[in-house]
């Protein structure tokens, strides 16, 4: 392959049309052959430039939760102050059980939600699956500590009931920041993440709470499916302000029913929307949305939940579960069932009378 370069570059060199003097041809094929040497080491020697330098500090705080005392609040800050260049920035919340040994754990039914004070900016995160096996979220923080921030957010730890009467839980947070590109400047930049007094509480806010189980069903035949749950809140409860101690959570998870019960253990397989904002739904940890940033104080609210299920993500999750626990699919199920169970939940932190009824979730 070089000789035919080299053939190529030879004959479109100046000159090479008409009967060249030998000198001259012979500089030019060692220049080049120089040339083309030059680029294959370099080529070779390529290596990815270096990663910017990162930064990074953590919070954590344990705390012991039972059946009659099973939700937990802490507001916590954070800061990046102004750095020499500009960062990128992400915080990580998350929770996990820990176990008889001290050893930290995921927590089946766990919920973690986190409410920003500044929704505007960074909208209502809600809670999911961190790094696919604690409950948490993850917030993105480019823009809003682009050149250095100080904010805050409110945490709600939820247990389960299948947790058992009592149990203990960690919480942490991490703060990290990092540089753009390939730059090796210092960031310039400290880093704090404490936990304020205020607000506080342990134990059973007030609360109203609406459920509902869906069956949806996708096949060879039919590989979409889709369904809607509508959501209406009473204006009587939603006062003003619209935020803590008022916390509006939207508790969403999919199972295998039937035959397809144990297809799935973990895995985001669906997709949901509330009133158009798009979260990922499958087996693990339920995913919560807060849905109280989609209505106004003072006036009733309605909210549509949306669910939408494919049977080529079902299926590719049913296959790397099955791999996983070391089984083999003889044949991928012609069709697969699945249970949705949708839980609408208003507390108040404040313990301010919440009237039962004053959250409702329509028919399918």
């Amino acid at each position: 392959m070089l000789g035919s370069m080299l053939t190529v570059l030879a004959t479109s060199l100046p000159g090479s049309s008409r009967r060249p003097r030998r000198l001259r041809s012979v500089t030019l094929l060692a220049s080049a052959v120089a040339c083309l040497a030059a680029l294959v080491v370099a080529g070779c020697a390529h290596t990815e430039p270096p990663a910017p330098p990162t930064l990074s500090t953590s919070f954590q705080e344990d705390m012991h939760l039972t059946s009659s005392s099973p939700v937990a609040v802490r507001h916590l800050t954070f800061e990046a102050t102004p750095p020499k260049r500009s960062l990128h920035a992400s915080l990580e919340v998350s929770a996990l059980k820990v176990g008889s040994d001290g050893t930290p754990q995921a927590a089946k039914g766990l919920t973690v939600s986190v409410v920003p004070d500044d929704l505007v900016a960074l909208g209502g995160v809600g809670s999911g699956s961190h790094n696919f096996a604690a409950a948490g979220s993850t917030l993105d923080l480019n823009d809003y500590c682009l050149n250095g921030c100080r904010g805050g957010i409110t945490v709600i730890v939820r247990r389960s009931a299948e947790d058992g009467p009592d149990q203990d839980y960690r919480l942490l947070a991490d703060l990290n920041v990092s540089g753009w590109f390939s730059d090796q400047q210092p960031l310039g930049t400290t880093l704090t993440v404490a936990v304020d007094t205020d607000p506080t509480f342990e134990g059973t806010p007030s609360s109203v709470t609406a459920s509902a189980v869906r069956t949806i069903e996708v096949s060879q035949d039919a590989p979409t499916a889709h369904l809607e749950v509508p959501m209406h809140i009473d204006s009587r409860v939603l006062d003003a302000p619209l935020g803590y101690p008022l916390v509006g959570s939207l508790t969403l998870r999919a199972s295998g029913a039937g035959e397809s019960q144990d297809l799935f253990r973990g895995g985001s397989f669906g997709l949901a929307t509330v009133n158009g904002h798009a979260v990922g739904i499958g087996a693990g940890n339920p995913v919560d949305v807060n849905w109280l940033r989609f209505c106004t104080a003072g006036s009733a609210c309605d909210v549509t939940i949306g669910i939408d299920i494919t049977y080529a993500n079902v299926s590719r999750v049913a296959s790397v579960n099955t791999a996983v626990d070391g089984r083999t699919l003889a044949a991928l199920p012609s069709s697969f069932t699945l249970e949705v169970s949708v839980v609408a939940l208003l507390e108040a932190f404040d313990h301010r009378a919440l009237p039962s009824g004053s959250v409702i979730l329509g028919a399918e």
